[in-house]
């Protein structure tokens, strides 16, 4: 984002997942209907989802929003769609979206979200779970969709990404850290999001349909209630007990379900239709969720497992139980991590749906793990969720083995450098790519080949490292790339060749190879941001602008390898007034 002149519009610990990951979305649920305003103007109800970010330094970084709003054409905003400060953890999603509420807004065409920020309330750990100080130097977040979103048809969708690479000012170590909002919005209406597991409480059973209600809650603790929600069964879903051991048949869950008691975990996929696709359901209790808060989940990464039987885990989040937590953790003196135990009856599960064994477990891995017990450490797993391989966050350093491999150097926090798999942040990891996919974060995640790396990239790796800690090997199974971007001025279009030039003015991020960047081509699948929200409409601009006006852009993309020209995947455009 970058900050126009005139704008023209046509306690150190986290406590509860009332919500996570990075990107804000409203989802907005189409055949729904009520007045705002005295009843003087149709809604449609909107339900708040989160999505994630990557960081190449932090393992969680909490905020707490205050309000939220969107902005029409005019300027106007609608009511604030957050009833209650929301705490919400930016990096714990993993490309999924959570649940994080229910409002209703005006059916009309919006163009901007707005979000402001408790400046007091944020909090970011360091990948070994220590407690990094940040300041907030700004609250307030005004985000251009990529189309304005019309709701006079009653349904639409809206996805904020809050860019922490741009949003944090200063070095991790040893200085604090400042947080000044930075992001970008997409207006596009996806077919389907998948979603961090919900809670809710059974509302009705239809087992010959395979189908059940469930009164939907925001948070693990079942505190904050969303809406109700129709849940489908996937054939081939996971129907789980409360101790995490299947149920015999769907005929056997069903009969164990009862309306107004039976507490459910669901994870799948949230249709365009409202309704919830369910990949795994768990029963959690039969209280309607009365003593959720006794039953501590964690969510953190494994950083040891050098004894059988035990494995280390580094705190990023305490998701549900923090009355029992809290107190037990602090007079263990806010410990960095803890120690947790498994038994060969303790389940485990791989992204959620999987069933595994103890054998999955591998050094870098972000898990979520309950317990029933959670009293004094060793602390005996419940159950463990391995949410993700090993993730590792590197610069590219050699590209020239592409299609096959490319040469990176990790951050130096990563866990391949704590754990002493990788030497130090100098040392060359090989990066074997033939197995892996790739996508540009950007809201619409286009999706790239291992080709379109360059030199200098920062990337984000799922993947297994071997090898000794002088020759590392990392086999990739998915690369997430960060997007270089660059503001600029004084641009020429070039529409014919759907291109244009710009004056560098600031806020540069590396595209690879380390050019000075001036020129833009225009992807096929870019996105247009601000002023203008398709192509044509962006050159048209520059036949337009009145005297003392100019276009400002802001251009995400990767460097194409040729000098002083990138691929543009998102244009933003401004027009200003000297």
């Amino acid at each position: 984002m970058f900050a126009p002149k005139v704008l023209k519009l046509a306690r150190t610990r986290i406590h509860e997942k009332t919500a996570l990951g990075l990107a804000l979305g409203l989802a907005l649920a189409a055949g729904c209907s009520g007045s705002s305003g005295g009843g003087s103007e149709p809604t449609s109800n909107v339900d708040l989802l989160i999505q994630d970010t990557p960081s190449q330094e932090l393992a969680s970084f909490t905020a707490v929003i205050d309000r939220l709003h969107l902005v029409d054409g005019n300027g106007d905003l609608s009511a604030n769609l957050i009833l209650a400060p929301l705490p919400v953890e930016f990096l714990g999603l993993r490309d999924r979206y959570a649940l994080c509420g229910s409002a209703d807004v005006g059916r009309r065409v919006w163009t901007h979200v707005e979000v402001t920020f408790d400046g007091q309330s944020v909090e970011a750990r360091a990948k070994d779970g220590a407690d990094v100080p940040v300041i907030t130097l700004a609250k307030k977040l005004t985000v251009a969709l990529t189309e304005p979103l019309d709701l006079t048809d009653g349904h639409g969708c809206v996805a904020v990404d809050l860019d922490l690479e741009t949003s944090l000012k200063g070095q991790l170590f040893p200085d604090v850290l400042g947080f000044q909002p930075s992001g970008t919005a997409t207006g596009a209406a996806p077919a389907a999001v998948e979603l961090d597991e919900v809670k809710g409480v059974v509302s009705s059973t239809d087992p010959a349909n395979f189908s059940f209600g469930m009164e939907a809650y925001v948070d693990d603790d079942v505190l904050v209630p969303a809406r109700n929600v129709t849940v489908e069964l996937d054939p081939a879903v996971f129907l789980g007990h409360q101790d995490g051991s299947p149920f015999g048949s769907p005929a056997a869950f069903f009969a164990d379900l009862t309306p107004g008691t039976t507490l459910l975990e669901v994870r799948g996929s949230l249709e365009a239709d409202g309704t919830l696709h369910a990949m795994r359901c768990n029963v959690e209790d039969q209280q309607a969720g009365a003593a959720a808060d006794s039953r501590v989940k964690i969510e953190g990464s494994v950083v040891d497992l050098t004894a059988p039987g035990f494995f280390e885990l580094a705190l990023h989040e305490v998701e549900q139980g923090t009355t029992v937590a809290d107190p037990l953790l602090t007079g263990l003196g806010d410990p960095k991590s803890v120690t947790v135990s498994y038994d060969p009856a303790t389940p485990f599960f791989v992204d959620g749906n999987g069933v595994a064994t103890s054998a999955a477990l591998a050094l870098g891995q972000r898990v979520k793990v309950r317990f029933q017990d959670f009293t004094a450490e060793p602390f005996p797993a419940d159950s463990v969720d391995i949410l993700t391989q090993p993730l590792f966050d590197a610069r590219v350093v050699d590209a020239s083995g592409l299609p096959a491999s490319v040469v990176c150097r990790l951050a130096p926090s990563t866990y391949g450098i704590a754990t002493g798999q990788v030497e130090s942040e100098t040392t060359d990891v090989t990066v074997d790519l033939t197995s892996a996919s790739f996508f540009l974060h950007l809201p619409h995640r286009p999706a790239l080949q291992a080709t379109d790396l360059r030199a200098d990239v920062k990337v984000q790796i799922a993947g297994d490292l071997t090898g000794p800690p002088d020759t590392p090997l990392i086999t990739a199974s998915r690369v997430r790339v960060l997007p270089g971007r660059y503001i600029g001025r004084d641009v020429v279009p070039f529409p014919v060749a759907g291109a244009f030039e710009a004056v560098q003015s600031g806020g540069a991020r590396p595209f690879g190879d380390r050019h000075p960047v001036v020129g833009a081509l225009i992807a096929p699948d870019c996105a247009f941001v601000g002023a203008a929200t398709t192509q044509a409409d962006f050159f048209n601009l520059f036949g337009t602008l009145l005297p003392g006006e100019e276009i400002q852009v802001g251009v995400h993309g990767i460097g194409t390898g040729n000098d002083n020209e990138v691929l543009a995947y998102q244009v933003e455009s401004r027009i200003e007034v000297d």
